[in-house]
């Protein structure tokens, strides 16, 4: 079974941005727009990959230090950091949406405990989508055709744009629905965190395929360009009376800026 994950974007404000390395090396991250990692070979930072070189930049012993997301958990982990090394969170916010939960220490490698926020890691993969996983998209023509009383035709051609619908079927509860011992995972959060504050978010149809070709950039879309409307639009339970299985249908468009 071939999964998917979702990278969202979101901003970095000036409330999560500062931590300390070792009780006495202060980071301050820099403020601005990132999703949770990059990929292989990107020349922007992305907030793993920033994070990183902000904290080798310090030097000895941090000079092999990897901040890494988790394709298979969702898990972001700081590692090699070269000796037994705290981490501070100046910023609490920064800590939540890491996944991590508490100041560190004891270890020279940690891993969060809850799945990075702004991203959906489904544990299952797509039953419908357009094509193949490798196109991901398909093609829609914005072109008009006419025909006059008398028969005659005319046209305008338009444009050929790129969406699709996306589906998941028998989905765990927990990949879905936020409950009280759920934090960033569900479906549900990535719909508040991403799709409701109108970012663009990158599909991955092979998450363990992490190239500039393997990432698909969307936006949340509709067939008659309505608003994104009710959560409830897009899941549903596989069985009417049984809380245990869930459905989720995305109707994307092709993010272009």
């Amino acid at each position: 079974m071939t999964l998917q994950k979702y990278l969202g974007r979101f901003t970095l404000s000036s409330s999560a941005t500062d931590f300390v390395v070792g009780g006495v090396s202060s980071v301050a991250l820099t403020e601005g727009r990132y999703y949770m990692a990059g990929y292989t070979g990107e020349s922007t930072l992305q907030l793993c990959e920033h994070m990183q070189t902000e904290i080798r930049a310090i030097g000895a012993p941090y000079g092999s230090t990897t901040v890494t997301l988790s394709s298979t958990t969702g898990l972001v982990t700081i590692a090699v950091l070269g000796a037994v090394t705290a981490i501070d969170w100046t910023h609490t916010a920064l800590r939540d949406l890491l996944g991590f939960t508490a100041n560190l220490s004891g270890a020279a490698s940690y891993t969060a405990t809850n799945k990075a926020r702004y991203c959906w890691f489904p544990s299952r993969g797509l039953v419908e989508y357009p094509g193949d996983l490798t196109e991901w998209w398909a093609k829609r023509s914005t072109s008009y055709g006419y025909r006059s009383p008398d028969g005659v035709t005319y046209s305008t051609q338009g444009t050929l744009i790129k969406e699709g619908k996306f589906k998941y079927s028998h989905l765990p509860k927990a990949d879905v629905i936020s409950v009280s011992d759920t934090v960033w995972e569900t479906f549900q959060e990535f719909w508040t965190d991403v799709i409701h504050a109108g970012e663009p978010f990158r599909c991955f149809p092979d998450r363990t395929l992490n190239g500039s070709g393997d990432i698909k950039v969307a936006t949340f879309g509709s067939l008659d360009d309505d608003p994104v409307g009710s959560f409830t639009d897009y899941m549903d339970r596989n069985i009417r009376s049984y809380n245990g299985l869930w459905t989720v249908e995305m109707f994307l468009w092709e993010y272009l800026s």
